[in-house]
């Protein structure tokens, strides 16, 4: 195999690699703090309409099943975090639980209409 295939991941690698410390710096953020602003609240939900967004783009199968595998990793840390600040806010805290129940359904849906049956 020629040295070129290699070369190739090499962007996809140091793209993961960034989009994880990006991530793992959201999360400290959100755990250290006891409230979001209105500001922060806007921030989450556009990254989620555009986590939704990429995973309806994505076409190769195994992409799509790495895509929602990384998001519903990412969220269930997100989860988490937020949950001390669900004490503060209820009302935000239903919000955001049927916010990530809409993200979930709308995976799942997308997942099973890229993926051929083989039956």
């Amino acid at each position: 195999m020629a040295m070129g295939g290699y070369e190739s991941l090499v962007p996809y690698i140091e793209g993961e690699e960034n989009l994880t410390v990006a991530v793992k710096h959201i999360v400290g953020a959100l755990g250290s703090n006891k409230n979001l602003t209105k500001d922060v609240k806007k921030i989450l939900a556009e990254l989620g309409s555009q986590l939704t967004s990429m995973a309806a783009i994505k076409d190769d199968d195994d992409m799509v099943e790495d895509g929602k595998i990384g998001i519903q990793y990412h969220l269930s840390i997100l989860e988490e975090k937020i949950t001390m600040v669900w004490d503060l806010c209820p009302d935000e805290a239903v919000k955001y639980r049927n916010a990530v129940h809409e993200v979930r359904n709308l995976t799942e849906r997308l997942e099973n209409q890229c993926s051929p049956n083989f039956y």
